[in-house]
Protein backbone atom coordinates (compact mmCIF):
# COMPACT_ATOMS: atom_id res chain seq x y z
CA UNK A 1 0.00 0.00 0.00
CA UNK A 2 2.90 2.22 0.68
CA UNK A 3 4.52 1.79 -2.79
CA UNK A 4 0.97 2.17 -4.23
CA UNK A 5 1.42 5.52 -2.53
CA UNK A 6 4.36 6.92 -3.62
CA UNK A 7 3.81 5.64 -6.67
CA UNK A 8 0.82 8.37 -7.44
CA UNK A 9 1.64 10.96 -9.52
CA UNK A 10 1.65 14.88 -7.75
CA UNK A 11 -1.24 16.50 -8.29
CA UNK A 12 -0.45 19.94 -9.66
CA UNK A 13 -2.38 23.21 -10.53
CA UNK A 14 -3.00 23.88 -14.44
CA UNK A 15 -2.07 27.76 -14.89
CA UNK A 16 -5.07 29.53 -16.18
CA UNK A 17 -3.93 30.53 -19.96
CA UNK A 18 -3.26 34.04 -20.82
CA UNK A 19 -5.87 36.27 -21.65
CA UNK A 20 -5.89 36.68 -25.21
CA UNK A 21 -5.62 40.88 -26.58
CA UNK A 22 -6.87 41.81 -29.80
CA UNK A 23 -6.37 45.72 -31.69
CA UNK A 24 -8.74 48.02 -31.11
CA UNK A 25 -9.54 51.73 -32.72
CA UNK A 26 -10.29 54.18 -30.29
CA UNK A 27 -11.03 57.59 -31.40
CA UNK A 28 -9.07 59.90 -29.26
CA UNK A 29 -11.64 62.59 -27.05
CA UNK A 30 -11.73 66.40 -28.16
CA UNK A 31 -9.18 68.55 -25.95
CA UNK A 32 -6.78 65.49 -25.39
CA UNK A 33 -3.50 66.61 -27.03
CA UNK A 34 -0.67 64.11 -28.52
CA UNK A 35 0.74 62.26 -25.78
CA UNK A 36 -1.96 62.81 -23.66
CA UNK A 37 -3.95 60.01 -21.96
CA UNK A 38 -7.75 59.85 -21.92
CA UNK A 39 -9.67 56.48 -20.43
CA UNK A 40 -12.23 54.27 -21.85
CA UNK A 41 -14.47 51.64 -20.89
CA UNK A 42 -14.20 48.01 -22.22
CA UNK A 43 -15.73 45.20 -21.27
CA UNK A 44 -17.02 47.02 -18.17
CA UNK A 45 -13.20 47.89 -17.24
CA UNK A 46 -11.67 50.92 -17.18
CA UNK A 47 -8.51 51.67 -19.39
CA UNK A 48 -6.03 54.63 -19.55
CA UNK A 49 -5.16 55.23 -23.02
CA UNK A 50 -2.09 56.91 -24.72
CA UNK A 51 -2.93 59.24 -27.80
CA UNK A 52 -0.77 58.80 -30.68
CA UNK A 53 2.27 61.67 -30.94
CA UNK A 54 2.11 62.83 -33.51
CA UNK A 55 -1.62 62.38 -34.09
CA UNK A 56 -3.03 60.46 -36.85
CA UNK A 57 -4.76 61.92 -39.98
CA UNK A 58 -7.91 60.38 -38.69
CA UNK A 59 -7.90 61.56 -34.56
CA UNK A 60 -7.58 57.99 -33.45
CA UNK A 61 -5.38 55.71 -31.93
CA UNK A 62 -5.08 51.64 -32.10
CA UNK A 63 -4.43 50.18 -28.80
CA UNK A 64 -4.50 45.90 -27.55
CA UNK A 65 -7.21 45.27 -25.31
CA UNK A 66 -8.19 42.14 -23.79
CA UNK A 67 -11.07 39.96 -26.11
CA UNK A 68 -13.85 39.01 -25.38
CA UNK A 69 -13.99 34.93 -24.95
CA UNK A 70 -13.31 32.80 -28.05
CA UNK A 71 -11.14 35.75 -29.73
CA UNK A 72 -8.39 33.72 -31.38
CA UNK A 73 -4.83 34.91 -30.37
CA UNK A 74 -3.20 37.23 -32.97
CA UNK A 75 0.44 37.52 -33.53
CA UNK A 76 2.95 41.22 -32.11
CA UNK A 77 2.22 43.54 -34.43
CA UNK A 78 4.76 45.92 -33.04
CA UNK A 79 8.68 45.43 -32.02
CA UNK A 80 10.94 47.17 -30.13
CA UNK A 81 14.42 46.89 -31.26
CA UNK A 82 16.98 48.19 -28.33
CA UNK A 83 20.65 49.08 -29.61
CA UNK A 84 23.51 47.63 -28.05
CA UNK A 85 26.23 48.62 -30.08
CA UNK A 86 29.16 50.98 -28.89
CA UNK A 87 27.76 54.24 -27.55
CA UNK A 88 24.33 53.02 -27.19
CA UNK A 89 26.07 50.09 -24.73
CA UNK A 90 27.98 52.42 -22.70
CA UNK A 91 24.53 54.45 -22.05
CA UNK A 92 22.86 51.27 -20.18
CA UNK A 93 20.66 50.29 -23.31
CA UNK A 94 21.04 46.36 -21.86
CA UNK A 95 19.41 48.11 -18.71
CA UNK A 96 17.05 49.92 -21.30
CA UNK A 97 15.93 46.71 -22.78
CA UNK A 98 15.18 45.31 -19.50
CA UNK A 99 12.91 48.09 -18.58
CA UNK A 100 10.75 47.60 -22.34
CA UNK A 101 10.71 44.02 -21.10
CA UNK A 102 9.43 44.26 -17.94
CA UNK A 103 6.91 47.68 -18.65
CA UNK A 104 5.38 45.54 -21.53
CA UNK A 105 5.27 42.21 -19.61
CA UNK A 106 1.82 40.66 -20.36
CA UNK A 107 0.88 43.04 -24.10
CA UNK A 108 0.97 39.93 -26.85
CA UNK A 109 0.97 43.01 -29.32
CA UNK A 110 4.57 43.76 -28.22
CA UNK A 111 7.72 42.24 -29.31
CA UNK A 112 11.07 43.16 -27.78
CA UNK A 113 14.51 42.45 -28.91
CA UNK A 114 18.13 43.81 -29.60
CA UNK A 115 18.42 45.68 -32.67
CA UNK A 116 20.68 44.04 -35.14
CA UNK A 117 23.93 46.27 -34.99
CA UNK A 118 23.84 50.24 -34.56
CA UNK A 119 20.56 52.60 -35.07
CA UNK A 120 22.63 55.26 -35.33
CA UNK A 121 22.26 58.14 -33.52
CA UNK A 122 25.11 57.72 -31.39
CA UNK A 123 25.50 60.88 -30.10
CA UNK A 124 21.18 60.78 -28.63
CA UNK A 125 22.25 57.22 -26.73
CA UNK A 126 20.67 55.20 -26.04
CA UNK A 127 18.41 54.64 -29.12
CA UNK A 128 15.89 51.97 -30.10
CA UNK A 129 13.52 51.76 -32.91
CA UNK A 130 9.75 51.07 -33.02
CA UNK A 131 8.70 48.50 -36.28
CA UNK A 132 4.62 48.44 -37.04
CA UNK A 133 3.76 47.09 -40.16
CA UNK A 134 7.35 47.31 -41.93
CA UNK A 135 8.04 51.32 -40.59
CA UNK A 136 10.43 51.61 -38.32
CA UNK A 137 10.47 54.57 -36.01
CA UNK A 138 13.71 55.56 -34.07
CA UNK A 139 13.44 56.95 -30.48
CA UNK A 140 16.37 58.27 -29.32
CA UNK A 141 17.63 59.53 -25.26
CA UNK A 142 16.01 56.74 -23.87
CA UNK A 143 18.00 57.88 -20.29
CA UNK A 144 15.47 57.93 -17.43
CA UNK A 145 12.80 55.27 -16.96
CA UNK A 146 9.99 58.24 -17.80
CA UNK A 147 11.10 58.11 -21.47
CA UNK A 148 11.22 54.02 -21.68
CA UNK A 149 7.09 54.14 -20.23
CA UNK A 150 6.69 56.54 -22.70
CA UNK A 151 7.72 54.80 -25.47
CA UNK A 152 5.97 51.11 -24.47
CA UNK A 153 2.78 54.17 -24.02
CA UNK A 154 3.49 55.39 -27.67
CA UNK A 155 3.67 52.03 -29.56
CA UNK A 156 1.52 50.40 -28.21
CA UNK A 157 -1.42 52.26 -26.60
CA UNK A 158 -1.06 50.91 -23.13
CA UNK A 159 0.41 53.03 -20.58
CA UNK A 160 2.46 51.22 -18.16
CA UNK A 161 1.81 51.94 -14.83
CA UNK A 162 4.89 53.76 -12.82
CA UNK A 163 2.99 54.39 -9.37
CA UNK A 164 4.63 51.66 -8.01
CA UNK A 165 7.75 53.42 -6.58
CA UNK A 166 9.01 49.97 -5.89
CA UNK A 167 9.04 48.82 -9.36
CA UNK A 168 10.54 52.76 -10.31
CA UNK A 169 13.08 52.32 -8.16
CA UNK A 170 14.15 49.19 -9.58
CA UNK A 171 14.28 50.02 -13.13
CA UNK A 172 16.63 53.42 -11.85
CA UNK A 173 18.85 51.02 -9.99
CA UNK A 174 19.47 48.61 -12.42
CA UNK A 175 20.29 50.72 -15.15
CA UNK A 176 22.61 52.79 -13.18
CA UNK A 177 24.34 49.10 -12.33
CA UNK A 178 24.51 48.08 -15.68
CA UNK A 179 25.88 51.55 -16.92
CA UNK A 180 28.83 51.14 -14.28
CA UNK A 181 29.75 47.88 -15.30
CA UNK A 182 29.86 48.37 -18.60
CA UNK A 183 32.24 51.85 -17.92
CA UNK A 184 34.86 49.51 -15.33
CA UNK A 185 34.97 47.10 -18.08
CA UNK A 186 36.02 49.84 -20.63
CA UNK A 187 38.00 51.12 -17.76
CA UNK A 188 36.50 54.33 -18.12
CA UNK A 189 36.66 55.35 -13.74
CA UNK A 190 35.46 58.35 -14.07
CA UNK A 191 32.25 57.67 -15.64
CA UNK A 192 31.82 54.16 -13.62
CA UNK A 193 31.67 56.97 -10.43
CA UNK A 194 28.93 59.41 -12.08
CA UNK A 195 26.35 59.94 -9.63
CA UNK A 196 27.71 56.88 -7.34
CA UNK A 197 28.97 59.11 -4.23
CA UNK A 198 24.79 60.32 -4.67
CA UNK A 199 23.36 57.10 -4.51
CA UNK A 200 25.82 56.45 -1.20
CA UNK A 201 24.09 59.41 0.60
CA UNK A 202 20.55 58.63 -0.71
CA UNK A 203 20.37 55.27 0.45
CA UNK A 204 18.85 54.02 3.40
CA UNK A 205 19.28 50.64 3.25
CA UNK A 206 22.68 50.54 5.61
CA UNK A 207 23.99 47.38 4.21
CA UNK A 208 23.40 48.80 0.36
CA UNK A 209 25.24 51.90 1.43
CA UNK A 210 27.74 49.98 2.66
CA UNK A 211 28.24 47.72 -0.46
CA UNK A 212 27.99 50.88 -2.69
CA UNK A 213 30.63 52.71 -0.75
CA UNK A 214 32.70 49.66 -0.93
CA UNK A 215 32.25 50.09 -4.93
CA UNK A 216 33.05 53.90 -4.92
CA UNK A 217 36.41 53.27 -2.99
CA UNK A 218 37.33 50.60 -5.61
CA UNK A 219 36.39 52.93 -8.26
CA UNK A 220 38.50 55.85 -6.61
CA UNK A 221 41.43 54.09 -6.39
CA UNK A 222 41.39 52.66 -9.84
CA UNK A 223 40.86 56.22 -11.05
CA UNK A 224 44.10 57.25 -8.62
CA UNK A 225 42.13 59.22 -6.45
CA UNK A 226 44.18 58.10 -3.27
CA UNK A 227 42.86 60.51 -0.94
CA UNK A 228 39.40 60.34 -1.81
CA UNK A 229 39.60 56.25 -1.26
CA UNK A 230 41.41 56.75 1.92
CA UNK A 231 38.34 58.33 3.59
CA UNK A 232 36.04 56.16 2.61
CA UNK A 233 38.26 53.08 3.64
CA UNK A 234 38.37 54.87 7.07
CA UNK A 235 34.40 55.02 7.16
CA UNK A 236 33.88 51.14 6.26
CA UNK A 237 36.49 50.26 8.65
CA UNK A 238 34.67 52.08 11.09
CA UNK A 239 31.13 50.32 10.16
CA UNK A 240 32.59 47.50 11.38
CA UNK A 241 35.67 47.24 13.48
CA UNK A 242 35.75 44.25 14.53
CA UNK A 243 35.93 43.04 10.50
CA UNK A 244 39.50 41.55 9.83
CA UNK A 245 39.29 42.24 5.71
CA UNK A 246 38.25 45.97 6.42
CA UNK A 247 41.59 46.72 8.37
CA UNK A 248 43.29 44.72 5.67
CA UNK A 249 42.01 46.55 2.71
CA UNK A 250 42.42 49.83 4.74
CA UNK A 251 46.08 48.81 5.25
CA UNK A 252 46.34 47.76 1.55
CA UNK A 253 45.14 51.49 0.57
CA UNK A 254 47.38 53.22 3.33
CA UNK A 255 50.53 51.23 1.78
CA UNK A 256 49.90 52.17 -1.65
CA UNK A 257 50.03 56.06 -0.56
CA UNK A 258 53.40 55.42 1.15
CA UNK A 259 51.75 56.09 4.81
CA UNK A 260 53.57 53.46 6.69
CA UNK A 261 53.12 55.21 10.06
CA UNK A 262 49.64 54.74 9.88
CA UNK A 263 50.01 50.80 8.89
CA UNK A 264 52.00 50.48 12.19
CA UNK A 265 48.82 51.98 14.21
CA UNK A 266 46.59 49.36 12.38
CA UNK A 267 48.92 46.72 13.67
CA UNK A 268 48.44 47.63 17.20
CA UNK A 269 44.54 46.98 16.72
CA UNK A 270 43.01 44.38 18.90
CA UNK A 271 42.68 41.04 16.75
CA UNK A 272 45.92 40.57 14.80
CA UNK A 273 44.43 41.42 11.79
CA UNK A 274 47.74 42.65 10.01
CA UNK A 275 49.60 39.43 11.09
CA UNK A 276 50.95 39.53 7.49
CA UNK A 277 51.44 43.51 6.58
CA UNK A 278 50.92 44.69 3.16
CA UNK A 279 53.59 45.83 1.42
Amino acid sequence: QQQQQQQQPEQRQETPPPQQHAVYTIRVPPGVRPGGAFVVEHLGVHYQITASDPPREDGAVECWLPAPPGHQPAQPEVEIQVCQAGACRRAGSEAVLLEIEELGAGLLCLSVSAADGCLGACDEAPNAIVVRRGTEVLQSRLDKVEKTAALVASATGATPNLDDPALRQRLKEARQVRARQQAREEKRWNGAMQGLAEQVAASADESKRLDLLLELAELEEAAGQWEAALEHRRELQAASPDEPHEIMDLATTLGKMGRVREIDELQRLPGGALSHPPD
